[in-house]
């Protein structure tokens, strides 16, 4: 008699087991199944984009401006934001670096030298 009720309980801890690996899997997400929904997703996103020039392609398209001197390239992009809007914030931050335009000669002479007048008037 006491066989059986051992074998009873190692066929309970065996059931108990397995719930408990079944509440595992139901907790974990299916690896394959997250690849091939990732698979279907690229699928999708490939097909649309098979249509649709990237943004840079369709500023490149555009004809180019003619030159003015008064052109005011970051209100340009400012204006073309709805249409452009990754480039335009990429010309935003690139435009928007200040630059100088020293010769080499005054960018590593170290003499003291005396700002120019229209500086001085400033």
């Amino acid at each position: 008699g006491e066989d059986e009720d051992y074998g009873d309980e190692e066929a309970g801890e065996r059931e108990a087991q397995k719930e408990k690996e079944e509440e595992e899997k139901k907790k974990k997400p299916d690896a394959y199944e997250g690849f091939v929904l990732f698979q279907e997703f690229l699928k999708f996103e490939g097909s649309s984009r098979e249509f649709q020039d990237s943004e840079l392609d369709s500023y490149l398209k555009e004809p180019v401006l003619e030159w003015n001197k008064d052109f005011k390239a970051l209100e340009w992009w400012r204006e073309e934001s709805q249409k452009y809007p990754i480039l335009s914030r990429v010309a935003r931050d690139i435009l928007s670096i200040p630059i100088s335009r020293p010769t080499s000669y005054d960018a590593y002479v170290s003499d003291r030298r005396e700002p120019p007048e229209i500086v001085l008037s400033m």
